[in-house]
């Protein structure tokens, strides 16, 4: 009995044994016998590192690529040739071009192909981790390469396919790349952004041993195509459809709004950014009904959430606090109603989506005497839409500010300028006294109000098309302060204006939507805005529990301080400031005013002067 027992477990662990050597040696077999790996290392760096991509497109997991057939047989000539038959593809990021090699890959799988490359396969090299990976045999990143090539060299039907090309000179591998070219032993197929082949080209013996293929952006229409062949993909798996019209929407709205990145990567982006949003809110009952498809509504509450750009529907509430805008901000902004129609107009047309594309949403040129409002508004306006990018032109007064700002390459500029507007694209960029700023950087103002963009030191776009920009000056204030009370607002206005043109240009002043020129505030505003500024006091002490009681005459002392109008709000400001709001602080940090407690200030002997009952 014990020996029947001992056989029949012999049997069963030789039968486990078989199973899992077949289970783990069977695949490496296949693999050495149907290519040729014959030694572990050339096996260990194709597999780690490389990609079948002619195999993936036969197993189904590629596509055809859109719209690039003229590139396609580009391609294919320059692998013909004898010499030079190397090419090097060349776009931004995102413009398809490892998605272009991967439609060469599926039309070889399918015998789209003319004769000659009916037997290729492409070999995908993942150049970064080859040159990051773990060194076999102590040969390191060039080591790896070596193996790599002489396998290509035995195979003459593989092309490899090397994206983030330029990390071979970072790397020091070129020489061993111009070996291998230079004997035509091996087929690459390198890629790079437009802006990383400057790497490239600092070598002219290995740029000259390929030739460049072009890859420009596609059209919306390819673009729309694109993702209509990746509909099925998208929502293999998912219980949620998407609708044409979703696409659509994730073309035109991407475009319009992300500016930054290029077509198709973008527009693919933000339509399964939107599906997982979906997904997730609907696991979540986030969404009142669970949506089964996605519309363009979907796609722009996704960019809405992405970029901070209102492109949802308005809801009643909305609509409720953007009829206000124009009265909320006269309570604030006083004796300059001109200048608040107009600006809060341009809120609301923003809003609504009645914009040109490729300028700024509006641009505005505040003109007049220190202390009416010109910046006070612009930050009122910035609160309203929620962000608000302040310059200050007096930093940029110097003949190398214009280098600064066009290549910023000082870091000021990317913090106060470029990085903002990149974060918060829907914002009030307020450029403040402009005529403290060289000619050269009012030449940077000209262009982003003329194209709606400048480039950032390595030629990204920066995009101000989804902000509102105002420029303030000090420009004509000594004419707004000596003007007679009797003269037309329209010939004031007209002085100030040229003189404006004199010191900034035609070419800036041409292209500003509107410029407004600030009244000189008078006395009966300076108390209206004196009841403003105590009325905003005696809420902030309400919300700690303390009763302030301004008396009339306090207001009128206050609204007194600056008859001059030399410095107008300001002035106000510092004068509250200093009279009531520090003695008040003083009195809360010495225990005298508590809450519950009610304090009086009141004039007394020609200064202000508090009492505690």
């Amino acid at each position: 009995m014990n020996g029947i027992l001992t056989t029949a477990i012999g049997i069963l662990l030789t039968t486990f044994l078989n199973t899992m050597c077949n289970a783990l040696l069977k695949p490496l077999t296949d693999l050495v016998i149907s290519t040729g790996y014959l030694d572990i290392e050339t096996y260990s760096i194709m597999s780690t590192y490389c990609e079948d991509l002619t195999k993936s497109a036969e197993e189904g997991k590629l596509h055809d690529v859109i719209g690039r057939d003229k590139e396609l047989e580009s391609l294919m000539d320059i692998i013909s040739r004898k010499g030079k038959g190397n090419p090097c593809v060349i776009g931004e990021a995102g413009v398809g071009k490892t998605a272009l090699i991967e439609g060469l890959a599926y039309r070889i799988s399918k015998g789209l192909v003319p004769e000659l490359f009916k037997n290729k396969k492409i070999i995908k090299v993942n150049m970064v981790e080859l040159i990051a990976g773990r060194s076999y045999s102590g040969g390191g990143p060039v080591g790896r390469m070596r193996s790599l090539f002489d396998k290509a060299k035995e195979d003459k039907n593989m092309i490899l396919f090397i994206d983030e090309f330029h990390q071979i000179v970072n790397c020091g591998a070129a020489e061993l790349f111009k070996m291998y070219l230079d004997r035509g032993e091996v087929s690459v197929i390198a890629a790079t952004t437009t802006r990383e082949y400057s790497f490239i080209s600092k070598d002219p013996a290995l740029e000259r041993r390929f030739t460049n293929v072009l890859l420009s952006e596609p059209t919306r229409s390819e673009t729309l195509q694109i993702l209509k062949n990746l509909k099925p993909d998208m929502e293999k798996d998912k219980k949620i459809k998407i609708s044409d019209e979703a696409l659509s929407a994730a073309v035109e709205l991407s475009g319009r709004y992300i500016k930054r990145r290029t077509y198709p990567d973008k527009a693919i982006d933000v339509t399964l950014s939107t599906l997982e949003m979906v997904i997730r809110k609907n696991e979540e009952g986030k969404n009142e009904s669970k949506i089964e498809e996605i519309t363009e509504r979907e796609i722009r509450e996704y960019l809405t959430l992405e970029t901070g750009i209102p492109l949802r529907e308005i809801s009643p509430e909305e609509a409720k606090i953007l009829k206000g805008i124009n009265s909320r901000i006269k309570q604030d902004v006083v004796g300059q109603d001109e200048a608040v129609d107009e600006t809060c107009e341009v809120i609301l047309r923003s809003r609504v989506g009645l914009v040109s594309d490729g300028h700024p949403r509006g641009s505005f040129l505040f003109l007049g005497p220190h202390g009416v409002g010109k910046t006070y508004l612009a930050e009122a306006i910035g609160e309203e839409i929620g962000s608000i990018i302040r310059v200050d032109m007096a930093k940029y007064s110097e003949k190398k500010s214009k280098k600064s700002l066009v290549k910023s390459d000082i870091s000021s500029y990317k913090s106060e300028l470029v990085r903002k507007i990149i974060e918060k694209p829907y914002s009030v960029v307020l450029f403040d006294g402009i005529e403290k700023a060289h000619k050269s950087v009012i030449n940077l103002l000209i262009e982003i109000l003329d194209r709606g963009y400048i480039l950032d030191s390595g030629g990204g776009k920066v995009d101000f098309s989804n902000s509102i920009i105002i420029i303030t000056s000090s420009i004509g204030s000594e004419i707004v302060a000596s003007a007679e009370e009797n003269i037309p607002f329209d010939d004031l206005k007209k002085q100030v204006m040229d003189e404006a043109e004199n010191i900034l240009g035609n070419e800036l002043i041409r292209r500003i939507d509107s410029d407004i020129v600030f009244q000189k505030v008078g006395i009966e505003h300076f108390n209206k805005l004196a009841d403003i500024l105590t009325a905003n006091l005696e809420h902030e002490l309400s919300s700690q529990g303390i009763n302030l009681e301004i008396e009339n005459d306090v207001k009128d002392y206050i609204s007194k301080v600056d008859e001059d109008n030399k410095l107008g709000v300001r002035r106000l400001k510092k004068e509250i400031e200093k009279k009531i709001k520090m003695p008040i602080a003083d009195l809360i940090v010495k225990g005298k005013l508590k809450r519950g407690s009610i304090i009086r200030c009141y004039i007394c002997e020609e200064k202000i002067d508090f009492e505690i009952l």
